[in-house]
């Protein structure tokens, strides 16, 4: 009696021709000018945070206006007195922050403010606000 065999198609091999595609795929793009960076890009995301620091007997009592501008914010809103403010999911780049509306019995050591945002890094700029 006669077996008879069925011959199994070599996978490993069919394999090998795959995985040798992949890098010539990838000189093709390349010598086509393709720059890596647009290709796998991270968004150059990072965050800001905004405090007011006020001391002294006699606070303003409604508060500041807060104002944020630069690549990618452009707001005018209220902060608190002695509050922070997250903006998160902010372009990399510089920012104005400015402090408006203070009370006449009180003042602000600098504003406005520029402060750098970094890729994937939180920057902080605090104001602090005395009055008297």
């Amino acid at each position: 009696m006669s077996q008879s065999r069925t011959r199994m198609p070599n996978r490993s091999r069919a394999g090998h021709r795959r995985l040798l595609l992949l890098p010539i795929a990838g000189l093709a793009l390349l010598g086509s000018g393709c720059d890596w960076d647009s290709v796998v890009s991270i968004p150059p995301f990072g965050t800001l945070v905004v405090t007011t620091a006020t001391s002294g007997s006699n606070p303003d009592p409604d508060g500041y206006e807060l104002s944020a501008s630069g690549p990618s914010l452009d707001v005018d809103r209220g902060i608190g007195t002695n509050e922070s403010v997250m903006f998160s999911i902010v372009t990399a780049g510089d920012y104005r922050v400015g402090l408006s509306g203070i009370a006449a019995n009180c003042s602000v050591d600098v504003s406005p403010q520029v402060v750098r945002v970094a890729l994937g890094n939180t920057s902080a700029v605090t104001f602090n606000v005395s009055c008297s």
